[in-house]
């Protein structure tokens, strides 16, 4: 059987040999995690997030599905924004046969950067339906204003 290995050919394909690497580690570690396993470039363990800007504040939302609220840090200083926490492993009960793993679990880190400091004092988060929301008010200088203009 004739293999396909090289760069130069044109049928070659990188995430074949992404899961060909993958399945050799696996084997040398004796890692087994099936056929239908996640595979190396499936998932993140940080969460995704929106950053909107509305005139008087910004509005983080974030995905943390699973996440207990005593699990999760929020924190903001000046511009940057930090969500942190742990997100525990879902019990599987003793006689269940787990054929899929994909959800994930351990700690994660995502520092956001805002375009302009914020009202620090004024910071709120809720976490609804596995969404957290974060709104930060900018300070009252960085707000826009309008402006009257007068005819002459």
């Amino acid at each position: 059987m004739e293999t396909r290995n090289s760069r130069m050919d044109p049928l070659w394909d990188p995430f074949v040999e992404f899961e060909r690497l993958e399945e050799e580690f696996d084997r040398v570690f004796g890692l087994n995690r099936g056929l239908s396993g996640p595979g190396l470039l499936d998932r993140s363990i940080t969460p995704a997030l929106d950053l909107q800007e509305r005139p008087e504040e910004f509005v983080v939302s974030a995905e943390l599905p699973g996440l207990d609220l005593k699990d999760l840090n929020v924190t903001v200083t000046s511009n940057i924004l930090t969500l942190s926490g742990t997100k525990r492993e879902a019990q599987i009960p003793d006689k269940a046969r787990l054929h899929r793993n994909e959800l994930w679990e351990g700690e994660f880190r995502r520092t956001v950067s805002l375009p302009s400091p914020v009202n620090a004092d004024s910071v709120t988060a809720t976490l609804t339906d596995g969404i957290l929301t974060v709104v930060l008010p900018k300070p009252e200088e960085a707000k826009p204003k309008r402006i009257s203009i007068t005819a002459r």
